[in-house]
């Protein structure tokens, strides 16, 4: 077995004390790849602390990195392989930051990638890819799957042969859950020939998406949003496939149904003022104005500069600007959203933020990420005149790039 790593970058390998990570695991060691271990107790199992202290104890024995996080999962209304997964990614995404690395290995197999099939066809899913993805990027880390060319009963077997010490999840052989029904009944039962015609069929769906979504992508800027003319010129399936290249992009594996994509043309057709669809906890989908946004409510940055250095890569405070002397008497500015601000004085008139925002005709994602100039006491001193077009002029006292502050807030 060989995974066809570059062994000049540096990894998270995402392991729990299942046979296919704990198979990954060995073989990150045999081919001498420089990797970290990120383990996560969801306290889900009786067990989970003694599949914790598996790995944590290969990684001592074999000198690796091993970095560890205990949750629990406390809504029994959740989807709890949903919230799962995402406080996995959540802290690869944070350990990858300290680290400096950006290279994610997760342990699916072929079965996996079957199983995912099945049940997106079973489901009729809308997807910007059938089955697995060899590899993908969630907001600043790439992900990547080595092992879909083997079986689960290829890892099992190297385990064995290999004595690489592992845990069963008891959970996996309850065919009361869809995917253990498709992994134990369906895909467990097929032949050579019979898995091989299914993998052919999903080579040949993804070329055919593939075209389909090229097309689309094309309408999508800044990663952020599309127009409403755009979205209402493509048919159902078109408009859902760039729906979900939109929600998706950064891995938020958002499910887009044809249902969805009726509702929103729906509401479009009739002329809502706006619309809003919630995809997790601070996502949320929304229209006004010309276009269909995605918007993180949790989006946030701060910088401060000061009287003597006045810019950093993102933003120049303009010296040269009129308006330059309303603000030469604060030692520092923070630049920061403006929407945290409650009011801003516009011709000796206090007017509220999201007042202003609306007379400006400003998209709701934008909104959310405009940036002021805050003085030390925390008071707005300066707000950008936004217009349609954004052209900053010369008299500006902020000067900065929409596309470049959209891309820092996606990396965070």
């Amino acid at each position: 077995m060989k995974l066809n790593l570059d062994k000049d970058k540096k990894y998270i390998l995402g392991c729990s004390s299942g046979p296919d990570s704990m198979c990954l695991f060995s073989l990150l060691l045999k081919e001498k790849c420089d990797f970290v271990v990120c383990n996560i107790d969801y306290n889900y199992r009786k067990n989970s602390i003694e599949e914790t202290e598996l790995v944590r104890e290969f990684c001592k024995q074999n000198n690796v990195l091993f970095f560890t996080k205990s949750v629990q999962h406390l809504n029994i209304f959740h989807n709890f392989e949903a919230w799962a997964r995402d406080v996995r990614y959540d802290y690869f995404n944070e350990i990858g930051n300290k680290l400096g690395i950006e290279n994610v290995l997760v342990a699916h197999n072929e079965d996996d990638l079957l199983e995912t099939y099945l049940m997106q066809k079973e489901r009729k899913s809308l997807v910007t890819y059938y089955g697995l993805n060899r590899s993908y990027k969630r907001k600043n880390m790439i992900i990547y799957r080595p092992l879909l060319n083997y079986k689960k009963s290829d890892l099992l077997a190297y385990c064995k042969n290999n004595n690489v010490p592992y845990i069963l999840d008891p959970t996996n052989s309850d065919t009361t859950y869809k995917r253990n029904y498709y992994r134990h009944l369906v895909v467990g039962k097929m032949s050579e020939k019979e898995r091989d015609c299914l993998k052919k069929e999903i080579k040949d769906k993804n070329i055919e998406l593939k075209k389909i979504t090229d097309k689309v992508s094309k309408s999508i800027h800044l990663n952020t949003y599309f127009s409403k003319v755009d979205f209402m010129s493509l048919n159902d399936f078109e408009s859902g496939i760039l729906l979900s290249k939109l929600i998706n992009k950064n891995g938020f594996l958002f499910e887009v149904s044809l249902g969805l994509v009726k509702d929103l043309k729906n509401a479009i057709s009739k002329n809502a003022k706006s619309y809003t669809l919630k995809i997790k906890d601070n996502i949320i989908l929304t229209f006004d104005y010309d276009n269909i946004s995605l918007i993180n409510k949790d989006s946030t940055y701060e910088f401060i500069l000061n009287q003597s250095i006045l810019s950093n890569k993102l933003f120049t405070i303009n010296k040269d600007s009129k308006y330059f002397g309303n603000i030469k008497n604060s030692p520092i500015f923070i630049i920061k959203p403006a929407k945290l601000a409650l009011n801003y004085k516009i011709n000796n008139n206090l007017k509220k933020i999201n007042r202003i925002f609306i007379d400006y005709k400003m998209p709701k994602f934008i909104r959310n990420i405009y940036p002021g100039i805050f003085n030390e006491n925390g008071e707005l001193i300066y707000l950008p005149r936004y217009r349609k077009n954004f052209i900053l002029t010369k008299d500006s006292l902020l000067i900065f790039n929409l596309e470049n502050l959209i891309n820092l807030i996606e990396k965070k």
